[in-house]
């Protein structure tokens, strides 16, 4: 009412409905900008309790105040504007949990995602944390099975990384896997900690030993699922699982090699031969048009899809280890394949190399800028990689230049131990297995990319092609 009457006395009289707006949006303000240590929040400096540790401290200051002297107007705005506050706090909360329970009932991924993602750049933010972690206390203790694996799930999937709030679903995973004999439910939970490289041993024992109770009942998805993430998670269940398979079928691996070596013959044209011995190396000169080299581009540039990349990587292989480092940008078009450029080339690798499409991972772009380079490295995955449970082996690489660089720019790939270097042209295309005629990674595929020099940019794309088919994101979504 105060506020009403200081609305009517400066702007003069207006609708109801109009001044009970602006007093919702003045009460909104001061809750978010958190008015001071007399209002409801304290600053920012201050721990902000939950939400019944608000209401209790709210009663106790009415009480003391009632008890101490006569109310003021100013006091009595003060204790009115904190009811309000106390009100709004605990309907936003409710309509949170409400949402959160919607989504989860109807397993409906986009909505919990976006929902999360309110909190996930501001999870530093006190007060939307708090409001968050209050929700989970009050919505974990109830959940099981299910609606637990997708919410660890679909939490992974969210940009929220805050430790408090994945060590409060941490807990309730550990009791739910004391229960749970679902193995679907168990995987998500697995998979949730592992994207997010949750370090929880004790965790992982108790899905381990979850996980076993069920082993009959769970699909062979589900087994490799659960085998990546807890190998990624430094818990590999070996025992339960055995290891992944490190090569290619052999059949498989022989259909590509005999592939490789007829299309100099069948397409004269098109294919020139860099090495024939020991393993074939064929570049295609204006094997992608133009026109979807710079659409490629286009897209990654609009949808802001390019990621820093800067690392240093090893592989192994028959206790030999190779250490590599790359500095570049990475662009993964995961969902995108209804983009009439990426369906063209996409059809056009597998046409070329007659594999199924269902075989090539999404097609990955690379920008490299001044300085940048990857180091001496094979395409293949070492065999501790947890992906080889669920992508196997990469047999191929189809490596296309999106763009020209010019003579003494850099960017060359050099293939140390074939002793070939190629300058980057625009639209051609390298060609290489990955492993021997038997299915086994090929060491002597060891390759680099050099430095950038200069203003130019270095445009690439990498079509990796697997022994097997690839996951779809009908349940996981691995390229999120």
């Amino acid at each position: 009412r105060t506020i009403l009457k200081f609305f009517a006395e400066t702007h003069g009289a207006m609708p109801e409905s109009t001044s009970r707006r602006l007093v919702k949006a003045f009460l909104l303000l001061v809750f978010l900008d958190r008015a001071g240590p007399r209002l409801f929040l304290p600053p920012p400096s201050a721990t902000v309790p939950d939400i019944p540790d608000r209401l209790e401290f709210s009663q106790r200051k009415a009480a003391a105040t009632a008890t101490e002297e006569p109310p003021t107007k100013e006091k009595e705005m003060l204790v009115e504007v904190e009811e309000g506050l106390e009100n709004a706090a605990q309907d936003y909360l409710a309509d949170l949990k409400q949402e959160i329970n919607e989504a989860l009932r109807d397993r409906n991924e986009t909505s919990l995602v976006t929902i999360l993602n309110h909190y996930g750049p501001r999870s530093e933010d006190a007060w939307l944390a708090s409001l968050l972690m209050q929700a989970l206390k009050d919505l974990l203790p109830g959940m099981f099975g299910a609606e637990l694996g997708f919410l660890v799930t679909t939490m992974a999937y969210s940009e929220i990384r805050a430790v408090p709030v994945w060590h409060v679903l941490a807990e309730a995973a550990i009791e739910a896997a004391l229960l749970e004999t679902h193995p679907r439910a168990i995987t998500e939970m697995a998979f949730g900690f592992a994207w997010v490289k949750w370090q929880q041993p004790d965790l992982f024992a108790l899905l381990h030993v979850a996980f076993s109770s069920c082993l009959k009942t769970a699909t062979e998805e589900q087994k490799n699922v659960f085998a990546w993430a807890c190998t990624r998670a430094g818990q590999p269940a070996t025992r339960m699982l055995g290891k992944p398979s490190f090569k290619v079928d052999m059949n498989t691996a022989g259909k590509l090699w005999d592939r490789l070596k007829s299309l100099p013959k069948s397409r004269k044209s098109e294919v020139q031969t860099l090495k024939k011995d020991p393993l074939p190396l064929l570049m295609m000169p204006e094997a992608v048009p133009m026109m979807h080299c710079d659409a490629l581009i286009k897209l990654a540039n609009d949808e802001k899809l390019w990621v820093e990349s800067s690392e240093l990587t090893s592989k192994h292989l028959d206790c030999d280890l190779f250490v590599s480092s790359r500095s570049s940008s990475t662009a993964v078009l995961a969902w995108h394949d209804s983009n009439p450029s990426v369906k063209a080339v996409r059809s056009w690798a597998a046409h070329i190399l007659d594999v199924p499409e269902n075989f090539i991972e999404p097609l990955q772009l690379v920008r490299y800028t001044d300085g940048q380079h990857i180091g001496a490295h094979m395409d293949w995955n070492d065999e501790r990689d947890p992906d080889l449970w669920v992508f196997g082996q990469r047999m191929a690489t189809m490596l296309v230049y999106l763009s020209t660089m010019p003579e003494g720019s850099g960017g060359e790939t050099s293939f140390g131990r074939l002793g070939v270097s190629v300058q980057p042209q625009k639209g051609t295309a390298l060609v290489w297995p990955n492993v021997d005629e038997t299915g086994k990674p090929e060491r002597r595929t060891i390759h680099s990319a050099r430095h950038v020099e200069g203003d130019k940019v270095k445009y690439a794309m990498n079509i990796w092609v697997h022994g097997q088919k690839q996951p779809d994101n009908s349940w996981i979504k691995w390229h999120r």
